[in-house]
């Protein structure tokens, strides 16, 4: 298994995005203690990080697939064939945000074709932020 591309396109003290890119057996982590700092912050000492998953885009070769796993258990599958979008914000959807497994690294293993994967963020606890929405949210 090679490493994927992770690139980190946003990050506030809220949310995240992150790009993950690459091919067959591609893998990477995206790990809530440290990917997910903003400069000059931290995770609050004795409290575990949350974070929920909020919306998903998948895109690349027809044959692109792959995984996102938790602390373990499968989150969500990937297919790149139709430029693939979830979105958990509600709105239209009326779904709410994925909180499965909310305090454990995301793994995103990629399999098939060259695939990237947008994966948008909420963090909901455990940074040294204020800006967190309710306890309701996470």
């Amino acid at each position: 298994m090679a490493a994927a591309i992770k690139t980190i396109l946003k990050l506030t003290n809220t949310e995240a995005v992150i790009k993950i890119s690459g091919g067959a057996g591609d893998t990477s982590t995206i790990t809530l203690n440290t990917d997910l700092l903003n400069t000059g912050k931290e995770v609050l000492s004795g409290v575990a990080p949350k974070v929920n998953v909020t919306s998903l885009m998948v895109s690349g070769a027809i044959t692109g697939v792959g995984s996102i796993d938790r602390a373990g258990v499968r989150i969500m599958s990937l297919t790149a064939q139709s430029g693939f979008v979830l979105d958990f914000t509600g709105g239209q959807t009326g779904f709410v945000a994925d909180s499965q497994q909310n305090t454990a690294d995301l793994l995103v293993t990629l399999s098939g074709g060259e695939t990237q994967a947008y994966i948008y963020l909420k963090k909901v606890a455990g940074y040294t932020s204020s800006d967190y929405l309710t306890a309701a949210s996470s």
